[in-house]
C-alpha cells in the first residue's frame, strides 16, 4: 500500500482539528479586543473624557448630630455642575454643593469646587451654574433622568448645612439613548411651620445635555463583542462544530473498535487453524 497516498478529510485526527478550532477562536477574540483597544485609545470623542470620572467628596463627620429643624435664617450658594456632552453608555458625574460659609457664598467670584469637598477627575466639557439658595438646617438633593442610568454617591440624601461643612451631593449618570437629555435637580430643606415638621422643595434645576451616539468603530466593535458569547457559546456555530466533530470522533473510535474486534477474530481463527494442521 501507498503510505503517501493523501488523507481523505474524514480520516483527518479530530483531536487536532478541535484544538485548530479553539486556537482560531482564541485568536480571533484577541484580536477583536485588540483592535476594540485601539478604537478605544486613538479615536476618543473630542469632548468626552477617555475614562469614567471619579468623583472624590470630603463627609463630614459619623459622629456629627443632625441640628433640630425650624425656619430657614440664611442664604447660601448653590452650585451646580455637570457634562456639556454625552456619548451613549459612557458615564460622567453631576454634582451639587451648598456653600454656607460666608467665605465662599458669595456667587460669581469662586471657581468650581473652591471649597474643596469635590474633585473630579475629567478632560471633558463641563458646564457649571451658581445661584443664591434659602437655607434650612437640614437639606437634601434629588437628580431626576428619565433617559440616564443613575448611581447615586451616597444612600442618605439629607445633610446637615453648617459653616464648617459644604454640603455636597454626587450622581454617576450614563445617557441610555443619544439626543437632547435633560437632568433635573431638586433640592428640598427641612422646617418646621406652627410645630408641624415639612419638607419643601426649595429649588428645582432642569439642564440639558447633548448625548451623542457612540462613533461607527466603537460600534461595531461592541456589535461583535456582544455576538462572540453567541458565537462561542455551546449553542452557537462553534458549539454546533465541536458536536459535530465529537460526534464524528466517537464514530472513528467505534470504527476502529470494530476493526480491532475483526482483526482479533480473524487471528483466532488463523491460530485454531494452524493448531489444527499440527495435529494432524
Amino acid at each position: 500500500m501507498n503510505e503517501n497516498k493523501a488523507k481523505h478529510p474524514r480520516d483527518a485526527d479530530p483531536v487536532r482539528v478541535i484544538v485548530g478550532m479553539v486556537a482560531t477562536v482564541m485568536v480571533l477574540a484577541f484580536t477583536i479586543w485588540l483592535v476594540r483597544y485601539a478604537a478605544y485609545i486613538f479615536y476618543p470623542h473630542p469632548n468626552i473624557p477617555t475614562h469614567t470620572p471619579t468623583p472624590t467628596t470630603t463627609d463630614m463627620p459619623t459622629n456629627t448630630p443632625l441640628p433640630p429643624t425650624e425656619t430657614p435664617v440664611s442664604t447660601g450658594r448653590l452650585e451646580v455642575t455637570y457634562p456639556l456632552e454625552m456619548i451613549v453608555e459612557e458615564a460622567d458625574v453631576v454634582t451639587v454643593e451648598i456653600i454656607a460659609d460666608p467665605k465662599y457664598a458669595e456667587v460669581g467670584v469662586h471657581p468650581s469646587h473652591a471649597t474643596g469637598v469635590i474633585t473630579i477627575e475629567t478632560s471633558g466639557g463641563r458646564v457649571r451654574i451658581e445661584d443664591r439658595i434659602r437655607l434650612y438646617p437640614v437639606m437634601s438633593a434629588e437628580l431626576v433622568a428619565a433617559n440616564f442610568d443613575i448611581v447615586q454617591g451616597d444612600a442618605d440624601a439629607r445633610r446637615a448645612i453648617t459653616t464648617t461643612y459644604c454640603a455636597a451631593w454626587t450622581w454617576s449618570v450614563a445617557a441610555r439613548k443619544p439626543g437632547i437629555q435633560k437632568i433635573t435637580i431638586n433640592i428640598f430643606g427641612e422646617t418646621t411651620i406652627d410645630g408641624e415638621k415639612l419638607t419643601v422643595l426649595e429649588a428645582s434645576k432642569s439642564q440639558n445635555i447633548e448625548v451623542m451616539e457612540k462613533p461607527l468603530p466603537k460600534r461595531i466593535l461592541d456589535g461583535l463583542a456582544s455576538n462572540f458569547v453567541a458565537i462561542v457559546g455551546t449553542g452557537g456555530p462553534l458549539g454546533l462544530i465541536i458536536a459535530y466533530l465529537t460526534f464524528r470522533a466517537n464514530q472513528a473510535n467505534k470504527e476502529l473498535k470494530d476493526k480491532i474486534e475483526k482483526l482479533e477474530d480473524k487471528l483466532e481463527k488463523l491460530e485454531g487453524k494452524e493448531t489444527t494442521e499440527g495435529e494432524s
